[in-house]
This record gives C-alpha cells, sequence and structure tokens, in this order.
C-alpha cells in the first residue's frame, strides 16, 4: 500500500524533511501490519542528536527489478542481521534488518558535495552513477519520535566507488536519487554486521515469532532517555570471567531476562530480539556439539571461564614451534588460526582463560549449546554469540562487542562474503 504524507521543505539539501513526501508502507511478510510505520530513522541531524523517524523515499516512476549481479545486498544479507547508521550523530543508530522488500531502479543517482568555507569552493551536484539500484531495507528499531518498537524502511545503495552502503533520497524535481549527507558534510553510511547463522542454521519461524514477540510485548516499548542515559554511563559488556560457575550463569539468565523489560534506545532492539531467539532456542531438542574440529582433532568443553566453548588443546604460534601458515604439518596439530587465536600462557587452544583456535571456532560457530540445563545453554550461547545487556548498549559499543567476538562480521562489498554466506544466493524474509 503507498501512502501519502505532506512534509514541509527546509530548502537544504541535507536535511530529513526534504523530498520525502510519499511514503512507502509494504508490510514485511510474518510481520503485524499494524506495527509497521510510514517512516525510517537516521541518527540525528547534528553531533549530539537524539535519532528520529522521518520520510522513506518516494518511489514514483521507479521500476521494480531483480537484483544486479554485482553489488548485490540481496545474496549476502539475511533477517537478524544488524545496520548501524553512521554519520548523523556520534554514537549511531541501530536496527535489525527484517527483509529486503524490494529492489528499485533509478535513472541516476546524484551527490551534492557540500560547499568549502575554507577555499571558497561553491557547493556542487555531481552524476555518479545510471541505472542504479536502491535496496529497500525493512528494519526494525526503536525511534524517539516514535510511540513503539516499529518497523519501517531504509532506501540504500551501493556507492558506484567506495562500495559502502549509503543512505539515499529523492530529488524532487524528477527521477534521481541522491546521496543522504550529515552534519558533517559526510555521505550517511549503513554498516551492517552480519550474524553467523546463513539461511540454513537460522531458524526463521521461531526467529519470526521472536521478533513479533518483542513488538507486541504487553509493556512500554517507548524510547527511553532513561535507558540511553544508562547506555551512555555503564558497560553492556558481558564477560565470562565474571560467570565461572553454572550458579552464575543461572543468576545471569535471569538478570537478562529482566533486562528486556526495560523501555528500549535503538541499540537495545537487536540484542533483545537475538537473545530472545537463543533462549526460545535453548528451550527446544538440541543435538551434542561436534567430538572433532574441522581439522579432524578431538575437542572437549574448556573448563571455568570457557566452560562454554570447544578447545581443541594444540599448540598455536610461532611461540611452540609449529607453523602457522596454510600447510599443515606432519603430525596434523597445527593450528592456522593465529589471527584470531588468544592463547593461553603455555600456547595452547584452551582449556581455560583463552579464546578458540579457528578449527574449533568454526566446528561450533552458531551451533547451540548442549548443556543439559536449558538456562545454563542460553547463557552458554550469549556468552558466545550476543554477550551484552541490552538495557545498556549504545550503537558503537554494540557494533565493537559483536565484531570482537569473532562470529559477527562487517558487510564489505570490495571482499567475498564470509564462507558461512557464500551459499546464500535468495532473498529471504521472516
Amino acid at each position: 500500500m503507498i501512502c501519502c504524507e505532506n512534509e514541509s521543505s527546509s530548502g537544504s539539501g541535507d536535511t530529513d524533511s526534504d523530498a520525502d513526501s510519499l511514503l512507502l508502507e509494504v508490510a514485511s511478510p510474518g510481520l503485524r501490519r499494524e506495527h509497521r510505520s510510514p517512516t525510517d530513522t537516521s541518527a540525528g541531524t547534528d553531533a549530539f542528536a537524539i535519532p528520529g523517524a522521518f520520510g522513506t523515499l518516494d518511489i514514483t516512476g521507479a521500476r521494480q527489478v531483480e537484483p544486479p549481479k554485482m553489488n548485490d545486498l540481496t545474496s549476502v544479507v539475511l533477517p537478524g542481521d544488524i545496520v548501524n547508521i553512521l554519520g548523523g550523530n556520534v554514537w549511531g543508530h541501530c536496527g535489525m534488518i527484517t527483509n529486503i522488500s524490494a529492489v528499485l531502479q533509478f535513472p541516476v543517482l546524484l551527490d551534492m558535495i557540500p560547499a568549502d568555507k575554507h577555499t571558497g569552493k561553491e557547493a556542487k551536484v555531481e552524476h555518479l552513477d545510471f541505472d542504479v539500484h536502491v535496496f529497500m531495507l525493512d528494519v526494525m528499531q526503536s525511534a524517539s519520535n516514535m510511540p513503539d518498537i516499529f518497523i519501517s524502511q531504509l532506501a540504500v545503495v551501493v556507492h558506484p566507488d567506495t562500495k559502502e552502503v549509503c543512505l539515499v533520497k529523492r530529488v524532487q524535481s524528477g527521477l534521481a536519487i541522491m546521496l543522504r549527507r550529515s552534519h558533517s558534510g559526510n555521505p550517511m553510511i549503513v554498516e551492517i554486521l552480519m550474524s553467523p547463522f546463513s539461511k540454513d542454521t537460522l531458524n526463521f519461524e521461531l526467529f519470526q515469532h521472536v521478533a513479533n514477540e518483542v513488538m507486541t510485548a504487553p509493556q512500554n516499548n517507548n524510547w527511553s532517555k532513561r535507558t540511553a542515559v544508562r547506555a551512555f554511563l555503564r558497560h553492556a559488556e558481558l564477560k565470562p570471567t565474571k560467570h565461572r560457575s553454572e550458579r552464575s550463569r543461572l543468576n545471569l539468565a535471569t538478570a537478562l531476562e529482566s533486562c528486556w523489560k526495560a523501555r528500549p534506545v535503538c541499540s537495545t532492539v537487536p540484542p533483545r530480539i537475538w537473545q530472545r531467539y537463543l533462549k526460545a532456542r535453548s528451550e527446544e531438542p538440541r543435538a551434542p556439539l561436534p567430538s572433532m574440529n574441522l581439522a579432524g582433532v578431538k575437542v572437549q568443553r574448556g573448563k571455568g571461564t570457557d566452560a562454554h566453548l570447544l578447545h581443541c588443546g594444540r599448540s598455536l604460534g610461532a611461540e611452540s614451534g609449529m607453523e602457522t601458515d596454510s600447510s599443515e604439518t606432519e603430525n596434523g596439530q597445527n593450528c592456522f588460526a593465529t589471527d584470531i587465536c588468544s592463547s593461553t600462557a603455555d600456547g595452547r587452544c584452551g582449556p581455560s582463560n583463552g579464546m578458540q583456535c579457528k578449527d574449533c571456532k568454526q566446528a561450533q560457530w552458531s551451533l547451540p549449546s548442549d548443556h543439559p540445563d536449558p538456562r545454563i545453554a542460553f547463557v552458554e550461547d550469549v556468552l558466545r554469540l550476543m554477550p551484552l545487556k541490552d538495557d545498556r548498549a549504545l550503537p558503537e559499543e554494540l557494533c565493537t562487542c559483536l565484531v570482537a567476538t569473532g562470529y559477527w562480521t562487517r558487510l564489505d562489498m570490495r571482499r567475498r562474503a564470509p564462507a558461512h554466506r557464500r551459499t546464500h544466493r535468495k532473498s529471504v524474509t521472516i
């Protein structure tokens, strides 16, 4: 359904109100229509702005087309991936992708280069590309001027030169689209964090159910200034060293469930949905974890802090005299993952106070914990895959924390997709 809503224009080429009069409202499959909003959210319009909602792209005259063969977001992005809009303020603005609902083609992509008061150069418009593909991302998020957690659309393109994912807007006078620029004058970048799941390993039906539960929860889901202040003053990251025993992990399960009752900010939404998904998954039948890693070496659970991780006990790195290139040694005990390994004092993969080698990490990857207690299994998965409290996370800390796990990957369209996403060739919706 297409809805019209007039917005005033401020005359600025970079404001949220310009060229966004026709609003697109297309319900995401599987998600309730009454929770959609005809607006999308960007980070604010100055360095310390609070995120707010603004109108989506005017699609009049645009053609819906098949995804391009090159720079195709639908081939790598899945529901549950996280977006962080950079450039609108110093913190960013987060949301969670639920779908790529359409790929549209516009004749021209423009960019308005701001005037430079230091050199005296005037503002100018440049033609960046022609026959441009625009991806409409359905994103679940929380914003300060919306009454609830909602789903909106972000219109993005892959920049023809930098390959960054950029926000775009419609030029009022024609079919051209233009890069959105922030208060600093730079293009607004949409950073995408890909989850460790693939179309084969994510339970889409369960994930959809959890997402709907979060949106329809019988509690106040208005954006919260109090939560924002808490996020600014406290650290959200969960450290396994503070949850070594099973008793402490049971206590953490209760604490996480309590966090879910707090009113959200933008960076609350993705971890809340993912943690509730991991909890729901832990309550279903789960297979035992692998007994060998990808190198065919036997593995077992670590001890204490690393009780939630699989370790092979192999020597790591040059200190052990083992080679670290891509050729396995004669006894087969080489570890090739020194780029992601944080070995223990004795230079081994585990069994305590150290991260996994690459083979052990990839063997465990997104598999659920096989601990017999579902609540402990839930916490073990959280400590690996979403290790933070959702009621005190700023966008930057959320992204930094997830990338540091080694399971979440920043999308880089200049490089090949991560191994677990290379078989994904068709957009999936929830």
